[in-house]
């Protein structure tokens, strides 16, 4: 394995938690020798080809373009405002009909661009290696398709399962069940190897007695890696805990915000793409909590690292990895998990990690939470070394991905 393509959807700059999880693996690869390229979707400001990295990232157009809603937006004459408005509705209306009838990808053109882009790269940089990161589902259908033309090594990373991935409100739950499922039979049928997170193991009960399953493989989410990023220390006189990520009803900071009321010894800082009506109302006026826009990443890393605590929110749905907590573990730092479903998929992790804390949110008052983050935010422990850390999670270790295509190179 010397020359690597990934397949994925968004990519840095833009946002994409999946697109993290590749550029870690990425970054081993180029540490290992390997030339490592990648298709993802063009943004409207992102260039065709471009150098990130020491990747050689290339970008195919999809139907989700924003130019529209950006001339929207900036239109100073009401009439023409108008107009942009009427054609922003007819094109999300025209995405939201293709998207259900070519259920479960959005564009078969954009999936054909996707398609030829590859197989140039392939044929003139040589790959042998190509890995297609799911989600979206289109990467696979495009790696089955580079499969049928070409003597290489294809794998599905399934940061996202199949089944239960996808939806559409014009798609009946029996449709969907059933071009998932055949999606799924066709990737375990198709590539040479199929890479799926643990947390999504039962999901895959009716293939694990078959022949298919020896291709098949389970690993965490490949974001335990060393922070080599100099602290950034936030100064307001407290000490600092730090959330950064996603909010929503599903993993709602709620109960959290409540607890910070109390909380005498820290401030929390919240970094998060989420800055609707509802996180404000649900965060009030908390001196103790403090919500901030999205910054870049490498600038995040330097803020968590200079923290005296981080905090992960638990996730209601089982299916969903806790791909957040891995990097927060990665700081070796205190870590303050929160959940409210017995079947909560951090516990694992958070049962391995010595200077976790484990809050059950149904279980106690917030007064009782706060006490809790009080009393180890107190305690002068040494934070965890990585060597350490490896040890306890090898399977999030990008590595730990790497080595497995090899081995099965």
């Amino acid at each position: 394995m010397k020359k690597v393509l990934f397949i994925l959807g968004n990519f840095y700059p833009e946002s994409s938690a999946n697109g993290i999880c590749a550029m870690e693996i990425m970054e081993q690869l180029l540490a290992r020798g390997c030339v490592v390229h990648c298709i993802a979707n063009k943004g409207d400001d992102l260039s065709e080809h471009e150098i990130i990295d020491g990747v050689q990232v290339h970008r195919c157009r999809n139907l989700l373009s924003n130019k529209l809603q950006k001339k929207y937006k900036n239109a100073k004459n009401p009439l023409y405002a108008m107009a942009l408005r009427v054609a922003l509705k007819v094109k999300n209306f025209y995405v939201w009909l293709i998207s259900a009838i070519n259920f479960p990808y959005v564009s078969v053109k954009f999936i054909n661009r996707m398609v030829r882009k590859a197989k140039e790269i392939v044929r003139e940089e040589g790959i042998d290696t190509v890995i297609c990161v799911s989600q979206p589902t289109t990467t696979l259908y495009a790696g089955q398709r580079l499969k049928k033309n070409g003597d290489i090594q294809c794998v599905a990373y399934l940061l996202d399962p199949i089944i239960n991935g996808s939806s559409h409100p014009m798609v009946c739950a029996g449709r969907r069940e059933r071009v998932l499922q055949a999606l799924q039979n066709k990737v375990l049928k198709n590539f040479d190897l199929v890479v799926g997170q643990n947390e999504h193991r039962k999901l895959f009960e009716s293939v694990m007695n078959t022949a298919q399953a020896e291709k098949l493989h389970f690993l965490g989410a490949p974001l335990l890696t060393e922070k080599r990023v100099p602290p950034v220390k936030q100064t307001d006189g407290k000490k600092t805990v730090i959330y950064a990520g996603g909010l929503s009803d599903s993993r709602s900071p709620a109960f959290v915000a409540e607890a910070f009321q109390y909380v005498q010894s820290a401030t929390l800082h919240i970094y998060s793409a989420n800055q609707s009506r509802w996180l404000k109302d649900i965060l009030g006026n908390n001196p103790n909590v403090v919500l901030h826009p999205p910054i870049d990443r490498v600038q995040l890393m330097s803020i968590m690292k200079g923290a005296d605590g981080l905090l992960s929110i638990g996730n209601t749905q089982s299916e969903y990895a806790p791909s957040k907590i891995i990097e927060c573990i990665s700081f070796g730092k205190p870590l303050i998990t929160t959940y409210r479903t017995d079947d909560d998929t951090c516990r694992p992790y958070m049962e391995k990690y010595p200077l976790g804390l484990y809050l059950d949110e149904r279980a106690m008052t917030a007064e009782e939470a706060a006490s809790r983050i009080d009393a180890v935010l107190s305690q002068s422990r040494a934070e965890i070394p990585f060597a350490e850390l490896e040890k306890r999670y090898w399977d999030n270790t990008p590595g730990a991905f790497v080595d497995l295509v090899k081995k099965y190179r």
